[in-house]
């Protein structure tokens, strides 16, 4: 397992509302690179990448990450917590991003007249500017 994999092993979680846990002995590894997660609605999706990034942690299990790990919200309705440092940046990496997601610099002061895919590309860019 190399140190940029993230590995899931024997993960166990459940709402405390839930009369069954969402998930019970997970194994999985997530490489370097890109992996889709696909199912239905209320699959667990979003709650396995949350644990996957630290933001939740397992009722049993272990989850070993990178030291730093983004998690990026499915919902768009908050600008992400760095997206002022983002748009004001003017750095290569920042320039980069702007450009190769069509980021305007001035979205920083027009979130609200945003739209969702214009808001998710912001979060995107946010999230690789702090190369996780």
């Amino acid at each position: 397992m190399g140190k940029t994999t993230i590995h899931v092993s024997s993960l166990r979680f459940q709402y405390p509302q839930a009369t069954l846990p969402l998930f019970e002995n997970i194994n999985l590894t997530f490489a370097v690179g890109w992996t889709a997660i696909l199912g239905a609605n209320g699959a667990g999706k979003s709650t396995l990448l949350q644990l996957a990034s630290g933001i939740l942690k397992p009722e049993k299990g272990t989850v070993i990450r990178p030291e730093h790990t983004t998690y990026v919200a499915q919902r768009t309705d908050d600008p992400p917590p760095n997206f002022e440092t983002f748009t004001g940046a003017y750095d290569r990496e920042a320039c980069r991003l702007h450009g190769l997601l069509q980021i305007d610099r001035d979205w920083f002061y027009r979130w609200e007249t945003l739209s969702h895919g214009e808001r998710k590309r912001a979060q995107i860019g946010c999230a690789l500017y702090e190369e996780p």
